[in-house]
């Protein structure tokens, strides 16, 4: 009798277990692990917020707003829930359109970025959309989204996932060029500029594009990266800071903490050191060394959850 045909022993009774029952038993702890779609019950995401949009039509786009009183998303009978609380602040959605192919969501306070909009089947991550009107409007484009007068639309905000892996959002190689007292780019009158020195200078972060306005090696080893178009701090993927703590600057094999830097915003200067809008970090004592027309390469990313 071969090892898979052996029965198992009780005493001097055999006792061989139904293949119906194993069946059942599988099934049972099957349906009790999963859950829809395929994943453990613990790996829900719970519901920050959930409503139903019955469709009205607002300046000739599909969908609510509490612009216009007749189609205004507090109205039962168009979305039959518009108010919800996360972590400790209470918000209104105030609009809800498809414009064109895009998604709008506008909310009455600045969208937190760590949450993710979930229409039918399709996700759309406050992280990845344009925010303005002071972060309150989040837009997606193309969002493949066609409505119609009439449609009832399921609705749900829940929190994006804790991530587990580095993201990268931008990656370029410098050329590295004399300037301000040491090596690397800037955009100073007269000085190399970052966009002719690096090979990428701008990349999109949560929804809001920058550009790298300088990156240099001086004063002995000071390491410094220079961001514009980050008028107070960046947005980041839960709305606290948090993620801002997990983000790193790559050079080669070293990585540089964003929470070990020094921070500043909008330190401009009538020199021109940068500009009024510019994020600047500064490392001190990084141990790097640069010459004149050296390639780096060089990379932003978060590290994930509980990885620093």
């Amino acid at each position: 009798m071969s090892r898979s045909d052996n029965p198992q022993q009780l005493g001097s009774r055999f006792i061989r277990p139904s293949p119906f029952l194993l069946l059942a038993a599988a099934l049972v702890a099957l349906a009790v692990f999963l859950m829809p779609g395929g994943r453990p019950a613990q790996a829900q995401q719970s519901d920050v917020w959930s409503a139903t949009l019955t469709v009205q039509t607002v300046g000739g786009n599909p969908g609510c707003s509490n612009a216009i009183s007749s189609t205004r998303c507090t109205s039962t009978s168009i979305l039959d829930d518009s108010d919800f609380t996360y972590n400790g602040v209470d918000y209104e959605v105030f609009a809800l359109l498809v414009v064109g192919t895009d998604l709008n969501l506008s909310l009455d306070k600045a969208i937190p970025s760590g949450l993710v909009l979930n229409v039918g089947g399709t996700a759309f991550s406050v992280a990845s959309a344009s925010l303005s009107n002071s972060d309150k409007t989040a837009e997606w484009a193309n969002s493949g989204l066609s409505w119609s007068a009439g449609d009832t639309v399921s609705l749900s905000l829940t929190e994006a996932p804790t991530p587990t892996t580095t993201t990268e959002y931008w990656s370029g190689t410098l050329t590295t060029a004399e300037v301000y007292y040491g090596f690397g780019c800037g955009f100073r009158t007269g000085q190399p500029q970052c966009s002719a020195q690096l090979s990428d200078d701008d990349f999109m972060y949560h929804g809001t594009e920058y550009t790298i306005e300088l990156v240099h090696v001086a004063y002995g080893d000071t390491l410094q990266l220079i961001l514009s178009g980050v008028p107070s701090a960046p947005n980041d993927g839960d709305g606290s800071g948090t993620e801002r703590s997990r983000m790193a600057l790559n050079v080669w094999s070293e990585q540089f903490l964003v929470k070990d830097a020094m921070i500043s915003y909008g330190a401009g200067d009538s020199t021109g050191w940068t500009k009024p809008d510019a994020w600047v970090l500064t490392w001190t004592s990084s141990g790097l060394s640069w010459s004149e027309g050296a390639g780096i390469s060089l990379s932003l990313v978060t590290l994930p959850a509980g990885g620093l």
